[in-house]
């Protein structure tokens, strides 16, 4: 439940919420019993977001059918079809805690899936705005989902603090939302160096 304040996104107690804020979540990952390493700079959406990853629009028009369509596209990218249900699940139990929907018309629906090896992001824009119970109140045209290893939660918050502090630039959200395909999308990440 805790949401990254450094990166704009507010816990439940800021938003009116009558719920208790954990404690602080570390930014290392303990990777054996015994040590504990920093898992490295967060990663990039230009460093993940292939073509392949990028569904410009979504043929789904509402919250759970945009979930369904990004996990799909998710697994399939990671070649973990296999572990699609698994994926899916932990994706609606985070998004069953609080809304993904950070405000700006974006949402970051995300997951901790065990078999997975890494991190894996995807993303796309719908065709039109979504009500998907945004902390602001306003739909959502740009969503970027990201799903990886339980073990990895330290890391996991650090890059989704990342991706949205790279999506606050106003400029760069209009050119996603409005991008014409994947290639467009995935151009405007490169030329933004996000």
């Amino acid at each position: 439940m805790l949401l990254i304040r450094a990166a704009g996104i507010l816990n439940r107690r800021e938003i009116g919420g009558p719920h208790r804020v954990p404690p602080p979540v570390s930014y290392a990952f303990r990777s054996s019993a015994t040590s504990t390493r920093s898992p490295g700079p967060p990663l990039t959406l230009s460093s993940r977001l292939t073509e392949e990853r990028i569904k410009v629009p979504l043929d789904s028009l509402d919250k759970p059918g945009i979930l369904r369509e990004l996990c799909l596209l998710l697994a399939t990218a990671a070649d973990s079809l296999d572990r699609l249900d698994d994926i899916h699940r932990a994706v609606i139990e985070r998004e069953s805690v609080l809304s993904t929907g950070v405000g700006s018309g974006i949402a970051l629906p995300h997951g901790k899936c065990p078999g997975l090896e890494r991190f894996e992001i995807v993303a796309g824009t719908t065709r039109e705005p979504v009500d998907f119970e945004a902390v602001d109140g306003d739909p959502v045209r740009l969503v970027v989902m990201m799903v990886g290893p339980p073990a990895a939660a330290g890391y996991h918050v650090k890059t989704l603090g990342h991706i949205s502090r790279t999506l606050r630039d106003a400029e760069l959200r209009a050119k996603l939302s409005g991008a014409e395909d994947a290639v467009c999308f995935r151009r405007f990440i490169l030329e933004a160096g996000a």
